[in-house]
């Protein structure tokens, strides 16, 4: 789920029962990679639950991912 680019992809992998709240080695979320592929793919994932204020092992947020992926949608 943390590297799922388009919404088809994030909607069978949940149906999959994927965790949208599961964290990789740095504490990120899905969500926070979300965010370099879409808008839309962020959407999603907020809609079936993950924390739109997670923040991640250094204290990042999906703001400072959209930042350090240059998404200023």
């Amino acid at each position: 789920l943390h590297v799922a680019s388009n919404i088809r992809i994030i909607e069978l992998l949940l149906s999959k029962g994927a965790k949208v709240l599961a964290q990789d080695n740095n504490g990120a979320n899905p969500l926070h990679y979300s965010i370099k592929y879409s808008l839309d793919c962020t959407k999603i994932l907020i809609q079936n639950g993950s924390h739109i204020m997670a923040r991640d092992n250094k204290g990042q947020s999906i703001i400072h991912y959209a930042a350090m992926f240059s998404n200023v949608e």
